[in-house]
């Protein structure tokens, strides 16, 4: 248990969200780095009548990961610090910081995922498009978390200081570009008669 939950000095509640934070960006290094050289994972075998049904499936993952992230750090994250001056919650801070990790590590798993797909030739246009819709999200996710990790220490010691501060933490994370990998599906399902 962190020293910060037991002696809760000043800012605890921030200092404990980037040490925490600190955490889940080490549990992620692994997949940091399989995802930067381009490693696959082991092979997913699908049929190529199975590829739609499971490509729309992935995709609604996709929409998961930019929903948990922004949903926990833009809303639920500020009522775990404790709003209005009320003190924070530790229990939360925890979960908060938990589903970010989860959902970072599932968007470096993305790329990985869609590169081990072994399926029909002809559904390697929609693979090539899909692979990199995480790449954005990877991107801001990561410079919002190093930037809590690297900045929040200082930000509170200015506090304590006595000298103002703003806390401006938000997570903006780049919608991907769906325009390219949806036109590969259509051009597809006509080819193949799928609606």
């Amino acid at each position: 248990m962190s020293s910060l939950i037991i002696d809760r000095p000043p800012g605890w509640e921030y200092l404990y969200f980037a040490e925490l934070m600190a955490g889940e960006l080490e549990l992620s290094r692994r997949l940091e780095l399989a995802s930067a050289a381009g490693t696959t994972s082991e092979p997913i075998k699908i049929d190529g009548a199975d590829f739609l049904p499971w490509i729309v499936a992935e995709l609604a993952s996709v929409t998961n990961i930019l929903n948990t992230m922004t949903g926990m750090a833009n809303d639920v994250l500020p009522i775990a610090l404790g709003p209005n001056d009320s003190p924070g919650d530790p229990t939360e801070i925890s979960y908060v910081t938990s589903r970010l990790g989860d959902a970072y590590r599932a968007a470096l798993q993305w790329p990985l995922t869609c590169s081990s797909v072994e399926t029909d030739p002809r559904w390697a246009g929609v693979l090539q498009e899909a692979r990199p819709l995480t790449s954005n999200i990877v991107r801001d996710f990561r410079s919002f978390a190093a930037r809590i990790v690297d900045e929040m220490p200082d930000t509170v010691a200015r506090a304590l200081s006595g000298q103002p501060v703003g806390v401006g933490f938000q997570l903006k994370l780049t919608v991907p570009d769906m325009e390219p990998l949806q036109r590969e599906i259509d051009k597809l399902r006509s080819a193949f008669d799928i609606t």
